[in-house]
This record gives structure tokens, C-alpha cells and sequence, in this order.
């Protein structure tokens, strides 16, 4: 049929869902959780000290929460390490879309863990969360790049790869927009709503997910 055989040629729109897809739930994230802190510094750097003052009935100084703040904003970097290193482990067994899907679970739980951190009046549940938030995207930046490369046609190989780096770039600007405190904090007022910003971008994670779990497994892998 002509459906089949716009498929088996390499539909244009196919190829647009795997870029999305792929780099919604890949580099997106990196960029994302790179500018993604700036907003809440004050914010969590008082859940630190109301935190310590609760358990243990002591007010940090200011260079102590300033060390603690340092240490979440930093562990990101590690986690993005160890992503790194176990990227190329992970697509040797699993393959690269397999590997990518995998990776879900990494943001899923760094998501999970700031979002009741409030709740569950710990400020270590926040560094548990960037680690894992950093090592999606230390895997995101190794085993994207080598999907694209490897599903896109030849004559849009370069452009497809090159594509993780504009994701990155617009995740730092995702991050920085939602963070603005007069959209986020006017539209909340009252609300404590820094967990949310850490969550925010596991929305289209799940969309990406699924996207690429369902539309590219059956057509990609047998008409690319």
C-alpha cells in the first residue's frame, strides 16, 4: 500500500518522532537540570536550615548552608560522571533505544525523590535526586548521539547528531523560563512549589517514553 510504502523509504515524519522523542527524554533533561537550580536557591537553602533546626535543635551558619547548597548544585556533575561510564556498558546489553528507555528510571526516581523531599523534611533526599538526575544525563549525552547517528538516513546523519546540542541549548532556556520567580511564584502564591521545578520535566519524559517505546520500535528498527 502507499502507507508501506512511505514507510519503507523512511517517513519524514518518523524521523521528526525519533529526534523529539529521543532528545525530549535525552540532552533536553541535561540542560534542563543545568539551569533548573538558579531559582530556588533561597528557597531550598531555608528548607536546609529548617531541616537541621527540626532534628537536632542547631541554625547552620551561613557558610555551612552554603556548603550543603554547594554539595547538591555540584553532585550533579558526579552523577553525570558515573552516567558516563556506565553508558557504553549499558548499550553493549541493551542496545542503544533499549538503553535510552532504561535510562527512564534514573529521572523517574530523581523526580519522585525531590518531589516529596518536601514532604518528608529531608534535604539528603534532594542530593539522592541529583545524582540520579545526573547520571540520566550523563547516559542521555553518550547514547543519544549514537541513536541519532545510527537511525537517521545518511544524508541527514550530521544534521540529526548535531540536533543533542540544540536540545541541550533549549533546556538551559526551558530551565531558566520556568524558574522565573514571577511566573512560577505569582501563579503559586503562597505555595511551595521548588520541589515542582525538579518534577516539571518528567512530563514529557513519560510522553517521550512512550513515544519512542511504541511509534519507533516497530518502525524504525525495521524500515531505517
Amino acid at each position: 500500500s502507499k502507507k508501506n510504502l512511505v514507510l519503507s523509504h523512511g517517513s519524514p515524519l518518523i524521523l521528526v518522532l525519533m529526534v523529539a522523542s529521543a532528545a525530549i527524554g535525552g540532552t533536553l533533561q541535561y540542560g534542563y537540570n543545568l539551569a533548573i537550580m538558579n531559582a530556588p536557591t533561597t528557597y531550598i537553602q531555608t528548607f536546609i536550615n529548617e531541616t537541621f533546626l527540626q532534628r537536632w535543635d542547631f541554625q547552620l551558619e551561613d557558610y555551612q548552608v552554603t556548603l550543603v547548597w554547594t554539595i547538591i548544585v555540584s553532585i550533579f556533575s558526579l552523577g553525570g560522571f558515573a552516567g558516563a561510564l556506565i553508558a557504553g556498558p549499558m548499550t553493549i546489553r541493551f542496545g542503544r533505544k533499549k538503553c535510552l528507555l532504561l535510562n527512564n528510571i534514573f529521572l523517574m526516581s530523581g523526580a519522585l525523590l525531590a518531589l516529596t523531599s518536601r514532604a518528608a523534611r529531608s534535604f539528603e533526599m534532594i542530593i539522592l535526586s541529583r545524582v540520579l538526575i545526573g547520571i540520566n544525563a550523563g547516559i542521555s549525552m553518550n547514547v543519544q548521539p549514537m541513536y541519532f547517528g545510527e537511525s537517521a538516513p545518511k544524508h541527514l546523519r550530521g544534521a540529526i547528531s548535531l540536533s543533542s546540542a540544540v536540545f541541550t541549548a533549549f533546556g538551559v532556556v526551558l530551565g531558566q523560563v520556568v524558574g522565573l520567580r514571577y511566573i512560577v511564584y505569582k501563579n503559586f502564591p503562597g505555595c511551595e512549589v521548588w520541589a515542582l521545578l525538579e518534577t516539571f520535566i518528567s512530563v514529557p519524559r513519560k510522553a517521550a517514553k512512550f513515544m519512542l517505546g511504541f511509534s519507533l520500535q516497530f518502525v524504525l528498527l525495521r524500515f531505517y
